[in-house]
This record gives structure tokens, C-alpha cells and sequence, in this order.
């Protein structure tokens, strides 16, 4: 999440709107001189989405979507007969088509709903989901960065990196080698995940048929690309040492 807004802009009141799932850009949308803010999606060039806005480059909402102001030291909010519905802390204001009673506006909003496949699984249009927070001073603003940022950790906390060895072996395209006890004295071994038969060099030549010969050829070749190095030419293109 990109830094708040500088808190000394003196745009009170105001509210901050954070994504919570990427659907949009941070905005800091003034409230000042009693002004209506009006919730909804881009139709044209004069409602192109910006940070001081309350537009959207969302296919969910729609073209009015809702609506936000101040009243009586408060910042409240409706939906204005959206086909969507507006939700606020997971709770829906008012029905498909209907305009909702002015509510106050308060930590998790979402504009519309998420679309999903055929699947039932695979969304295809996301919702605008935000955390919402209320500004009339500036110990409020300063308040909201702090909020911005702890909230900015907490993500960056929740992201798992994949592990390192993951990464090399899928560049790599090899199979992963995993810590097995081997059946012998001694310490533990890295061994392949599947069973691996003798190596053609422990039997001559003579003592194999040409079927043979290929499937130790085919398995050898498997068991060189567990290697997590070159051999360097010491075997053959058919798994053979060479002499």
C-alpha cells in the first residue's frame, strides 16, 4: 500500500479508502463545504478514476453506486438503488434496486460482489473491498498514516515467499531430493524420492540381454537428471561409464 496522503492538506472532513484486494488505488476523498460524493464506475473522460475521486474501473458497480457526506460530525453513507448492493462491516445496506438509510461509515466497506465462473471458484470480476477510515483533524490524519502503515505490515507478514530450493528446482527441472534414511550405517543421505535400481556398472556387459541393457540405460538416465550437477562426461549418451 503506497504512503497516506500528506495530513496537513487540511481537506476536513475527509475519509481515506484503502484496497484490501487490489481493486483500486488509495484515495483521500474530501468532504469539504458540505459536499455529496457520489460512489461509481467510470462511464466516460470526465470520470476517469484518481485519488481525490470516488470513481472506479470496476464492471460491478454501477453508474451511481452510492453515495457519501458529512452530517451532524459524522461521515455517512447509502446505496442509491445499485444493482450490486453496498455492504458495510459484511452487512448489506439495502436490497437489489433499493435506496438504503444513510449509515455511518465505518471500517470495512464493499462496493458490489465478486463474480465468479461457471466453476464456481474462478473469479472474473472482483468487488471493491476497502478499509475505510474517517478523517476531521489532523491528529486524525496523522492517526490514518500510522493505520496505513501498520496495516501495510501486517500484509507484507502475511505473504510466503516460496522456499529457495523450490525455486532452483523448478529452474532447474528436476525432480526435488528429500532427506531419507538410507538402508545402511551411517549418517542420513540424500536420496532419491523413488527407488533407484542397481547401476548398470555393477554388472558386465555380458551378464545383461540388449532389454536389459535399455532399461538400465532409461533408469540410469532418470537417476542423473536427480543430480543437482553436471557428471561432466563421465557417462555416456546411454547411461554407460565411459572406458
Amino acid at each position: 500500500m503506497p504512503a497516506a496522503f500528506p495530513p496537513h492538506s487540511q481537506s476536513f472532513p475527509a475519509f481515506y479508502l484503502y484496497s484490501l484486494n487490489d481493486s483500486s488505488i488509495p484515495k483521500h476523498i474530501s468532504l469539504l463545504n458540505n459536499q455529496r460524493v457520489k460512489i461509481g464506475r467510470q462511464t466516460n473522460a470526465k470520470t476517469v478514476p484518481g485519488e481525490r475521486n470516488g470513481y472506479f474501473d470496476s464492471k460491478i458497480l454501477s453508474r451511481w453506486h452510492a453515495e457519501v457526506w458529512e452530517e451532524s460530525n459524522k461521515i455517512v453513507i447509502k446505496d442509491v438503488k445499485s444493482s450490486n448492493g453496498t455492504c458495510m462491516n459484511g452487512e448489506r445496506l439495502s436490497a437489489e434496486g433499493v435506496e438504503s438509510e444513510p449509515l455511518k461509515l465505518d471500517d470495512i466497506v464493499d462496493f458490489g460482489i465478486d463474480i465468479v465462473c461457471e466453476d464456481n471458484k474462478t473469479i472474473v470480476h472482483h468487488k471493491i473491498a476497502a478499509y475505510i477510515t474517517c478523517i476531521f483533524n489532523v491528529e486524525d490524519a496523522l492517526g490514518a498514516e500510522r493505520e496505513a502503515y501498520n496495516f501495510q505490515q501486517q500484509q507484507n507478514r502475511q505473504t510466503v515467499a516460496r522456499p529457495t530450493d523450490t525455486l532452483n528446482a523448478a529452474a532447474h527441472g528436476r525432480p526435488m531430493l528429500q532427506p531419507q534414511i538410507c538402508e545402511h550405517s551411517g549418517p542420513p543421505k540424500l536420496c532419491p524420492l523413488r527407488s533407484s535400481p542397481r547401476l548398470s556398472g555393477q554388472l558386465s556387459h555380458g551378464e545383461l540381454s540388449d532389454r536389459g541393457r535399455q532399461r538400465e540405460s532409461a533408469c540410469f538416465q532418470q537417476l542423473l537428471s536427480c543430480l543437482p550437477f553436471e557428471p561432466l562426461g563421465l557417462f555416456r549418451r546411454d547411461g554407460w561409464p565411459r572406458r
